[in-house]
């Protein structure tokens, strides 16, 4: 009889804990990226409570674009002004689909559009 393990039984037992240090660090990582996104919820929380700044502005914006607002514009309202302003325009350049163009324009009004623009 034969001491120790064998090679089938090492490699199976050797994947197994490669795939459970894995499975770990994934759990891991998962409760880390929570614990920092509570930690900035709370930083931001903070800071809109601390400078009258709502907090969808702080929490949607960086945290230099706060900072540089804040130290440069000394009237609060000013300040919630243009973190709205910085707010509203992060989405400005996105591209919008189909089905928002059909809100904004009826389809008689695109299809006019689309021609203007191909006859100029």
């Amino acid at each position: 009889m034969e001491k120790g393990i064998s090679t089938n039984n090492y490699n199976d037992m050797l994947r197994k804990i490669i795939a459970e240090v894995k499975m770990t660090r994934i759990v891991i990582a998962n409760r880390l990226s929570a614990s920092v996104t509570q930690l900035y919820w709370n930083i931001g929380r903070c800071l809109s409570i601390e400078n009258n700044i709502p907090p969808h502005a702080v929490a949607v914006l960086p945290w230099g674009h706060n900072h540089l607002i804040l130290s440069k514009i000394k009237d609060r309202q000013e300040a919630l002004y243009y973190a709205e302003i910085e707010v509203a325009l992060r989405d400005f350049h996105k591209p919008i689909d189909v089905a928002e163009y059909k809100m904004i324009f009826p389809e008689n009004e695109i299809k006019s559009l689309i021609n203007r623009e191909l006859n100029q």
